[in-house]
């Protein structure tokens, strides 16, 4: 007999991260859940996924089009990412029930007189979107914002060579890496220095705080032959987080090379977080050139809640860059953001010359 609508435990609508430890949740939009390759390699067509606590489930239809439901049947809780694809349906692994790319159990097998499905048997499906050789999905309740202005960093750096990604999972929240990242980059060192131009005397660092993202500028001067002040030589590094979990980083060096760096930190809960990496480079510079002054993937696996925390207050001047990448970070409106924006600069002496 076939179970009556009311005895089926229609799915969950999983909800994201709450506010953890006073510091708010990440804010509903558009996030990376996997590059687009990953879903041709998975195994049976469908692929889990994690973002903002969302246990997801992504597959294609047969035309090619990307779907993501949650990932939990609706029957009996198993992962759907256990299931396999056929057509342009997802099939649960436990006891077969079949579910259309909108969520909507379309199938019951052991129906043996073909009945409809229970009333309400659905899974929760998530917006999905293809772009710049990444799956996109929305955790909002509405409808979904534009996807190009979250995509924007890859498409303005893709005008380069082809990018070299990665995927690092991270045992830390996202605003945490985030800040370790300001914290390496904000501390300009002679040996950084020394790097980007070894005939430098003086390096000058610019930060300006906008409601959407937190940019930063290194530029080396030089001193004058004849002793005057030191003359700029360009940027050599700038760095920008963009609201809610994007960092760039783009470094020249005297115009004849150059590289970017794009990461997205994504939520995946309040205690971990998914890093992916892009990196273009021109002509001779390599992952390591763009690499300079930001973390590798090596030292993004080694980040743990005990050794890592970026400590408040201001000691230098860098600390100023860190505070104001801590206020953006955590605040959990416009509003926030818009208040005591600033800009300001410091000087860090090379060396004496």
């Amino acid at each position: 007999m076939m179970a009556a609508a009311s005895d089926v435990r229609v799915g969950s609508t999983e909800s994201g991260n709450r506010e953890h430890a006073g510091i708010p949740a990440p804010p509903a939009g558009w996030y990376i859940a996997a590059l687009q390759e990953a879903i041709v390699r998975a195994p049976r067509g469908i692929l889990a996924a994690e973002v903002t606590g969302r246990r997801l489930a992504l597959f294609r239809t047969r035309a090619g089009a990307l779907s993501c439901v949650h990932d939990r049947c609706c029957h009996r809780g198993v992962p759907m990412s256990l299931g396999r694809v056929e057509g342009d349906r997802v099939i649960c692994a436990y006891h077969g029930w079949e579910f259309g790319p909108d969520g909507i159990c379309l199938r019951v097998p052991s129906n043996v007189d073909n009945s409809a499905p229970p009333r309400g048997a659905r899974l929760g499906a998530v917006p999905a979107e293809d772009d710049a050789g990444y799956c996109w999905v929305w955790t909002g309740d509405g409808p979904p914002d534009a996807l190009a202005e979250r995509t924007a960093p890859l498409r303005d750096a893709s005008r380069r060579l082809p990018a070299v990604r990665s995927t690092v999972v991270v045992g830390i929240g996202y605003r945490q890496v985030l800040l370790h990242h300001v914290d390496r980059l904000s501390f300009v060192t002679r040996d950084l220095m020394r790097r980007l131009d070894s005939a430098a005397n003086f390096a000058v660092v610019r930060v300006l705080e906008t409601p959407t993202r937190v940019r930063w500028e290194v530029s080396v001067l030089r001193s004058s032959r004849d002793g005057g002040p030191a003359a700029p030589e360009g940027v050599a590094l700038s760095a920008e987080i963009i609201w809610p979990d994007t960092l760039t980083m783009r470094r020249t060096d005297g115009g004849a090379a150059g590289a970017t760096v794009v990461r997205y930190c994504v939520p995946t809960g309040s205690d971990r977080c998914r890093v992916e990496t892009s990196i273009w480079t021109d002509d001779t510079a390599t992952p390591d050139f763009a690499l300079c002054a930001g973390l590798t993937n090596q030292e993004l696996e080694q980040l743990s809640p005990g050794r890592t925390a970026v400590g408040r207050g201001i000691r230098v001047a860098s600390d100023y860059v860190v505070e104001a990448a801590r206020r953006f970070l955590e605040a959990r409106t416009i509003e926030e953001r818009n208040r005591d924006l600033k800009r300001y600069e410091y000087r860090v002496r090379i060396s004496d010359g």
